[in-house]
């Protein structure tokens, strides 16, 4: 009887142990990612101009640009450099 009590109370303490182990395991997952500094958006307005907005995260400031009219083949990556 004091055999079976005793292999009981280990399985019990096995049994916490893991479940403590596997909680701080995925409590020390990876966070997200943080947000990107600039978050950028260009539209074309109804007059042909190409528009950007671009946000800025840490300063909190939002910049607006436009762009006169720009050829079709006219990338986005092409004008912000």
């Amino acid at each position: 009887m004091n055999e079976k009590r005793l292999t009981g109370l280990r399985n019990v303490a096995l049994g916490l142990l893991l479940g403590v182990c596997l909680t701080l395991a995925v409590g020390q997952a990876a966070a997200p990612p943080a947000p990107a500094r600039y978050q950028i958006t260009a539209f074309r307005g109804t007059d042909g101009n190409l528009e950007f907005i671009v946000l800025d995260h840490r300063t909190n400031k939002i910049y607006h640009e436009v762009e006169g009219p720009v050829a079709d083949g006219t990338t986005v990556e092409s004008l912000l450099r």
